[in-house]
């Protein structure tokens, strides 16, 4: 364990930063799954992909408060281009291994991510995460305590608007959503029958949200009346 330690404070030292010193984010694709298995079609999964480009705004706001930003994963489907010297390409660079995986996402200042399995990382060492492009909100009463979490949007073409909050709860609930795949059935399949379309979060959307944790973690975010009385109302769906 002390020798894995190690390795880890040696990368963090070699990239210039230390322990908590950096933000690790990840955005899940389609690459994963079509190396785990090229002979099967993983598209009904596509709906819970994102754009990696999507963070990087997010991520050069933290490098001006002098934090590294390390994008993680094994096998990703796009190289980041940028010319940040501190938005590192860890997830594409030789020296990306399960041990530095496991090491980046247990001592990280917080995580941004989609849900995709790395999240277990961060979530088992209880570090602050924060949850983008989401797309089963009814999963946020399971997600971790120190977490922030926005989803992705469901617009109703019919309607041609954006679905409420309960609307999609609803929803999810409706279309056994938590089984979308027993007896092969696709919830992207679901979504057009319904004509309804899901739309990622903006870049915008991901640094507000980026912001609140660091300023959540520094102890300096102020909830006022409304918020306090919004979430008390986006909560009281779950009952």
């Amino acid at each position: 364990k002390d020798e894995e330690i190690k390795i880890g404070r040696n990368y963090l030292k070699k990239i210039g930063t230390h322990e908590y010193n950096f933000i690790c984010f990840n955005a899940r694709d389609k690459a994963f799954l079509n190396k785990y298995n090229r002979d099967r079609d993983w598209s009904y999964h596509d709906f819970r992909n994102s754009n990696i480009y999507s963070y990087l705004p997010a991520m050069e706001e933290m490098t001006k408060k002098n934090f590294f930003c390390l994008r993680t994963g094994f096998v990703v489907e796009n190289k980041l281009t940028n010319s940040n010297p501190k938005i590192i390409d860890y997830a594409n660079s030789t020296d990306q291994s399960d041990l530095l995986d496991v090491f980046l996402g247990s001592k990280c200042r917080f995580y941004l991510l989609s849900g995709s399995g790395i999240s277990l990382i961060p979530e088992t060492f209880n570090r602050p995460i924060v949850y983008v492009n989401h797309y089963n909100i009814n999963e946020v009463q399971a997600f971790a305590h120190n977490s922030l979490f926005i989803p992705k949007k469901y617009y109703s073409i019919k309607k041609q608007r954006l679905l409420t909050f309960k609307e999609f709860i609803d929803l999810e609930f409706k279309t056994n959503f938590l089984y979308v795949h027993k007896n092969n059935f696709s919830f992207n399949e679901t979504l057009r029958e319904l004509d309804i379309k899901m739309i990622d979060n903006t870049p915008e959307e991901i640094t507000d949200v980026v912001m609140e944790m660091d300023a959540r973690l520094n102890e300096i975010w102020k909830i006022d009346n409304e918020e306090e009385d919004l979430q008390d109302k986006f909560w009281s769906f779950f009952k």
